[in-house]
């Protein structure tokens, strides 16, 4: 099965080899790897040159944010199955796609894993891992819970169906998408009980208290254009879902957990 993989980009050179490494050297390798860069004056194509040569396509041109820039890979994307990864982010383990790609062959219309987040530079230290499990879509509303985007992957045909990512939403899109994804009839999904995803702390919904009220307000909203009376109270559980593992990664220490990252040695090569 054939899986495409969009990352976007803006002056993102510094962490940009870890996301274009970990794609490449996946154990699934019916792959197509999209980059889309928003025009960046750093050093962003001389990685692309050296770590890029499995890349489908390498688009650099100014957008209207990250989620156009999704919405753009997604219009070039060929495979049966889409998934984001951030250039800042890279998968955990070399099997992360092929164990993917077994879900939607046996039916899947959705997968999702797990997620570390790890601190910004190295030696990485893995601050808080966030552990999933089966859900039933109905569980988005009334439990508040969510899979993380970042370690999603869905059915091309499905994402477009559902018209992409809504750009009027500048933090929350990927959000108020998978909103829309628990509601199409259905809908089968399928948790892996792996890590998928290592993320750097310091995303953009993650920036700071304003950041956070600024997509909790466009979530909102795009629960109410979707018909839910009560936006708040999906939101409120889904804050109050995550204050367990965010208490225990303050006040418990680092999380032991090995981090994939063959590309590092030697360093003199990077």
């Amino acid at each position: 099965m054939k899986l495409s993989i969009v990352t976007v980009a803006y002056n993102a050179a510094a962490t940009l080899r870890d996301a274009l490494e970990s794609v490449a050297r996946q154990s699934h390798r019916d792959v197509e790897h999209w980059l889309i860069d928003g025009g960046s004056q750093d050093d962003t194509r001389t990685v692309v040159a050296r770590h890029g040569q499995h890349l489908a396509g390498f688009v650099s041109e100014r957008d209207e944010g990250l989620y156009d820039a999704m919405n753009k890979g997604a219009a070039r994307a060929g495979g049966e199955v889409i998934g984001f990864l951030n250039a800042d982010d890279w998968y955990a383990d070399p099997g992360v796609l092929g164990w993917v790609s077994e879900c939607f062959e046996h039916g899947a219309d959705l997968v999702y894993g797990d997620l570390a987040f790890v601190t910004p530079e190295p030696p990485f230290t893995v601050r808080r891992v966030w552990h999933d499990r089966p859900h039933a879509p109905r569980d988005f509303f009334r439990h508040g819970w969510q899979p993380a985007h970042p370690a999603s992957f869905i059915r091309l045909d499905l994402f477009r169906a559902l018209g992409g990512f809504d750009t009027r939403w500048r933090i929350g899109a990927d959000y108020a998408f998978l909103a829309a994804a628990m509601l199409h009839p259905g809908l089968k999904m399928q948790h892996v009980a792996k890590r998928f995803i290592n993320m750097r702390l310091g995303g953009t919904s993650t920036e700071g208290p304003a950041a956070i009220w600024r997509a909790n307000r466009e979530c909102a909203a795009a629960l109410r254009e979707l018909g839910r009376r009560w936006p708040w109270g999906t939101l409120t559980l889904k804050i109050a879902r995550k204050m367990p593992q965010v208490l225990r990664a303050r006040t418990g220490g680092p999380v032991t957990a090995p981090l994939w990252r063959p590309w590092d040695a030697p360093r003199s090569q990077a």
